[in-house]
């Protein structure tokens, strides 16, 4: 294992390189984990498959970012593919990792070979919209948001 650490816009992100397969497979891990969610996984899979895990941003290793999007979690695992010179891989999301990986893929469709959801949570867009109006993420903020998550 190779531990590395990629920028993104002066920030950095921590990543680890398992095996050394030209396939490559890229793990996203969930909410508030990091890249040791995988670690049960890797070994075997790094038999077969260059494997990248990272730390997203605000999570394990890696720096604070000023947004915590999918699209700016998105823009670090292309940072990390990048840095670990890996032009196109199969990546998979674990819970939040799913919404990741899709806007991986449709910010950088070009990295994206395949994506793998493991239980993900892909939501309808119509869904995501109605849920912003109802304020949703109010009732996990605050002295109850430990209790509502």
């Amino acid at each position: 294992m190779l531990a590395e650490t990629a920028l993104l816009d002066g920030r950095k992100v921590h990543y680890s390189s398992h095996g050394s397969a030209k396939e490559a497979l890229v793990l996203v891990h969930g909410w508030t984990c990091d890249e040791t969610a995988w670690s049960a996984n890797v070994p075997e899979l790094s038999k077969h498959y260059r494997v990248l895990t990272l730390d997203l941003p605000g999570h394990g290793q890696s720096d604070l970012a000023p947004s915590y999007t999918m699209e700016s979690f998105a823009d670090s695992v292309a940072a990390i593919m990048s840095h670990a010179k890996v032009e196109r891989a199969v990546v998979a999301g674990y819970s939040m990792g799913g919404p990741v990986i899709l806007a991986f893929a449709r910010r950088h469709p070009q990295q994206a070979l395949a994506l793998v959801g493991v239980d993900a949570a892909f939501f309808d867009p119509a869904a995501a919209e109605k849920g912003k109006s109802n304020d949703f993420a109010v009732h996990l903020e605050g002295p109850g948001g430990p209790a509502a998550r």
